[in-house]
């Protein structure tokens, strides 16, 4: 199928499937963009190009996976996934159909934290967090108390490593994040 090369910075392919007059074969559009850009990228898409979009990324962070489920793509795979599930993924943005579904994507952060989480990578302080979530200020410290600790972290750079796949900087491996051992995506 696609060939993707994996390199220290973590790449995302956004991959836009458009069914062609014959239902028979579809037409592609290919992207790289790093993890910022690809979240931004399918944010300015209409819903019907997202639902059409397969996000192959290497990437092993489960809330950046939500995160573009929530977007509305079609499936998030992990690079290196079978050819096999590769061409189903592709068969199911064909049909507009989901792919990928949150329970792929264990997370140990609630939805709360996760929306925090989005402004921390922009580099919002805690005061813009909370008005822009209108929360209040120790609320919006909390949440990111909650997520540092839960992931071992030290500050707010580290866990914004953390969300764009950078951890090979922060000394740590997927197994050190995540409790279980599951793909990022369903093979059937």
């Amino acid at each position: 199928m696609t060939e993707f090369r994996q390199s220290e910075q973590p790449r995302n392919y956004l991959l836009h499937v458009v069914p062609t007059v014959q239902s028979q074969s579809i037409a592609m559009t290919f992207r790289e963009c790093n993890a910022g850009e690809a979240w931004y990228q399918l944010k300015q898409q209409t819903t019907a190009i997202r639902r059409g979009t397969v996000v192959i990324t290497a990437n092993p962070c489960p809330e950046y996976a939500l995160d573009l489920l929530e977007l509305g793509v079609c499936a998030v795979l992990q690079i290196g996934i079978s050819e096999q599930a590769e061409a189903t993924a592709l068969e199911f943005a064909k049909r507009g159909a989901l792919y990928s579904s949150p329970q792929h994507f264990p997370s140990c952060m609630s939805k709360k934290e996760r929306e925090v989480l989005q402004y921390v990578i922009r580099g919002m302080s805690n005061h813009q967090i909370a008005r822009q979530l209108r929360k209040s200020m120790p609320t919006v410290r909390n949440h990111l108390n909650q997520m540092l600790n839960m992931l071992g972290l030290q500050n707010r750079t580290q866990l914004a490593m953390y969300y764009l796949g950078h951890w090979q900087f922060l000394g740590r491996s997927i197994s050190n994040f995540q409790q279980t051992d599951s793909v990022l995506a369903r093979v059937d």
